[in-house]
């Protein structure tokens, strides 16, 4: 059966949205069909996490948005990235893409 996921389902790479969340986010409403809202100057750099986010008029989200996440272990990322190997190649093979978390050496 032919499931047509391209014209259903976007797939959003979370890493790339942390670096280019407008961009991102204009792909998003492309991908919806709805009007464009979002431009980059609506983003700016919280000044505590590093990481962009939506300027509200009174400053960040929240200080539980956005958030850096716990470090893990090298020997942890790789026994994941051992275990998912398989199922990101039929990923890529599925969506003709990769994403950023399959670019990292297992």
């Amino acid at each position: 059966m032919y499931i047509p996921f391209r014209e259903q389902i976007l797939l959003i790479d979370g890493a790339i949205f942390m670096r280019y969340p407008a961009e991102v986010l204009q792909e998003i409403e492309k991908f919806l069909g709805i009007n464009p809202y979002y431009q980059s100057d609506m983003f700016k750099i919280n000044k505590e996490t590093g990481l962009f986010c939506l300027d509200m008029n009174n400053g960040c989200m929240g200080i539980h948005k956005g958030r850096i996440h716990t470090k893990v272990s090298e020997e942890y990322l790789r026994i994941l990235r051992n275990f998912y190997q398989p199922y990101d190649e039929d990923l890529i093979e599925l969506t003709n893409r990769t994403f950023s978390w399959m670019e990292q050496k297992v």
